[in-house]
């Protein structure tokens, strides 16, 4: 679906891509006069003319703690009806218009690779529009973490195939090609990998009796390209998918004409059992390394995106991902934009809601800081000006596009400057668990509440969460 959030920049951060903080947050919502805005938690595409899905909407993404995440749905599900009414051959927008109806629950019929047919209830997050989860404010205050809650594009150099109208969806056991005595040491870890990946997509690996067949081809070589500029070696941004974080990596962008020093070719490659000629699924990287680098290595990363959601074939090459961090502590409140103390709702079962805040409680202070800057413009003001003051501490070059992470050696610099204003650095508490936020290990939080005129303290130990996706745009 498409994000119809607007971010607003401020022009002497632009190069950072900071959001100017809860000010964008009110313009999330289609409509400033809507009641609710509503979450689902689901990327799809329709189905490319290539294999699985074609004609349906396949899902991309699925967004970690989303009600599609708590539905069970997963990337690669192939969503075959609606509330009922199929899916089949309508357009990306009438999709969405299904999905945004002002329903409790939509009754999802999916087909899933090796599980045939389900159904399953996917209930929208619906909250007031002028207020803001703890997510949305550890995005709004990107700036005071950004490796925990930045955006990137990130490209690939895949090209995938498939076989039109393959019954995926029955599918149960996989098995791999056999190896040569001189290729078995490389492919037994690369296997492993594959292996693991598709087990956790709900199939099987057998030795005997297998449905499909695996199977990899790789070269790995120097390259005899006399354009080669070996005094300023170009890399590109990539998933790391063990840290779900981001690497940088000595491979050289797609549009690069500088020449490479190894040329790497990986392909994956499914048939079924008995018919190797037959190829059902195949997926291509070719990369131009600037600088040297082992296959495994390579395919550590690169195998769990091209399989991301398999059996789904992406008609584009190169092919693009949508990557999004978001890292922070999590209790469950929600705030009151109008009234930034004010707790607009608790979600059920939170950390907050089982320490005993509720809805209509006001935060006097949290660890101490004083929450009595509750102005939004405020707010915003104030987290501006902590950007400026504090611009020195970050990194001299940008890690990736709008990316500059804090300096290691100015970690104490910056919990002075958030210090500095301890009422209008209030929600660097998302970020607790930063070194160069908090210098304990300690993330407890302590918070002086009221309620119907009373005062009361109680702590809450918060969740830390990792919401990171990657999504096939």
């Amino acid at each position: 679906m498409k994000n119809l959030t607007r971010s607003l920049l401020s022009p002497s951060f632009s190069s950072l891509g900071l959001a100017l903080g809860l000010t964008a947050l009110v313009l999330s919502s289609p409509s400033l006069q809507a009641q609710e805005r509503c979450r689902l938690g689901i990327h799809y595409q329709m189905g490319s003319p290539m294999g699985w899905g074609k004609g349906y909407p396949v899902l991309t993404g699925v967004l970690p703690y989303s009600p599609a995440s708590i539905a069970g749905l997963r990337a690669g599900d192939v969503i075959t009806a609606i509330d009922g009414v199929s899916t089949s051959g309508r357009s990306s927008r009438e999709v969405s218009e299904l999905l945004v109806r002002p329903v409790a629950e939509h009754l999802i019929t999916l087909e899933r690779l090796g599980a045939g047919s389900a159904t399953t209830l996917l209930r929208p997050y619906c909250k007031g529009a002028q207020t803001a989860t703890e997510a949305e404010l550890a995005v709004a205050f990107a700036g005071y973490s950004q490796l925990d809650a930045t955006t990137q594009q990130l490209s690939y150099p895949f090209t995938f195939r498939a076989q039109v109208n393959y019954p995926w969806e029955v599918v149960r056991t996989f098995a791999f090609a056999p190896s040569n005595s001189g290729s078995e040491a490389m492919d037994k870890p690369i296997y492993a990998e594959i292996a693991k990946l598709l087990e956790a997509r709900g199939l099987k690996q057998v030795d005997t009796g297998a449905e499909l067949i695996i199977e990899i081809f790789y070269n790995l070589q120097p390259s005899q390209d006399s354009r080669r500029d070996a005094t300023q070696p170009e890399t590109s941004l990539r998933y790391e998918p063990q840290s779900r974080g981001l690497q940088v990596l000595p491979l050289l962008p797609s549009t690069s004409t500088t020449g490479s020093a190894y040329d790497l070719n990986l392909t994956l490659q499914v048939t079924p059992a008995g018919k190797p000629n037959q190829i059902l699924w195949s997926c291509e990287s070719k990369e131009r390394l600037s600088e040297a680098m082992t296959l495994p290595t390579y395919a550590a990363g690169a195998l769990p995106v091209m399989l991301q959601s398999f059996p789904y074939a992406p008609s584009s090459s190169p092919v693009s991902y949508h990557y999004q961090s978001l890292r922070y502590l999590y209790t469950g409140i929600v705030y009151d934009l109008r009234q930034m103390n004010r707790i607009a709702d608790v979600v059920e079962g939170s950390p907050a809601f089982k320490a005993g805040l509720r809805s209509g409680d006001y935060i006097h202070s949290i660890n101490g800081k004083p929450f009595s800057q509750t102005d939004l413009k405020r707010l915003s003001e104030a987290y501006q000006s902590f950007l400026a003051d504090t611009f020195r501490y970050r990194q001299t070059a940008e890690l990736a596009p709008n990316l500059r992470p804090w300096e290691k050696k100015s970690y104490a610099a910056v919990r002075k400057a958030l210090e500095k204003s301890p009422e209008e650095s209030i929600f660097s508490y998302l970020f607790f668990f930063r070194p160069y936020v908090n210098d304990s290990e300690h993330t407890l939080l302590l918070l002086d509440i009221e309620r119907n005129g009373k005062r009361y303290s109680l702590s809450i130990p918060p969740e830390l969460r990792d919401e990171t996706t990657l999504i096939l745009d």
